[in-house]
């Protein structure tokens, strides 16, 4: 059970398919896309979660910004996550905020550098404000995460079964 797609800008929200969890079935309670991104613009470290061409897992903890509905990272070159991302872009980026967890799952790309002009108005201002850390003094190469899905739950006094979201966009 979905709610409808009224305008495309914004995702979809449904509940997440959790057998044996006892999520409700009704929508009542389902988080606004409005909470979500809220947690994703002031989160400080995001863990991002890729797949090395051996098969093996990795997670590591970056700093970024939520930027127009994406997620913006830098990392060097010669890092696991890098070599990882540029060779299989699908990800999943964890946020943790105590009892309140949010996932995202989705594509990452390299789009640039964080030394080019115009990344440093997009990203690199957002990010010094943040971080008070100059992300285009780093020359890095910057990685867009654009999502897929989406899910958050409150895990606090019940919350659980009745605030577990999922939110979906249509495929680009």
């Amino acid at each position: 059970m979905s709610q409808p797609h009224s305008d495309p800008s914004q995702p979809t929200r449904s509940r997440p398919w959790m057998p044996g969890y006892g999520i409700e079935a009704d929508l009542d309670g389902l988080l606004d896309w409005s909470w979500a991104e809220s947690r994703l613009s002031s989160q400080h470290n995001y863990w991002i979660c890729s797949t090395g061409t051996d098969g093996a897992p990795h997670a590591s903890p970056v700093w970024g910004v939520w930027v127009s509905s994406a997620l913006f990272f830098s990392t060097g070159v010669t890092s696991r996550k890098y070599r990882n991302l540029t060779a299989d872009g699908r990800c999943v980026v964890a946020v943790d905020r105590g009892e309140e967890s949010l996932t995202i799952e989705g594509s990452a790309e390299v789009v640039g550098s964080s030394g080019d002009a115009e990344w440093a108005d997009l990203v690199g201002r957002p990010y010094l404000a943040k971080y008070d850390t100059d992300m285009v003094a780093m020359n890095a190469p910057v990685f867009r995460v654009t999502p897929v899905k989406v899910i958050a739950q409150i895990d606090r006094d019940g919350e659980f079964t009745r605030t577990a979201t999922r939110w979906t966009w249509p495929p680009h």
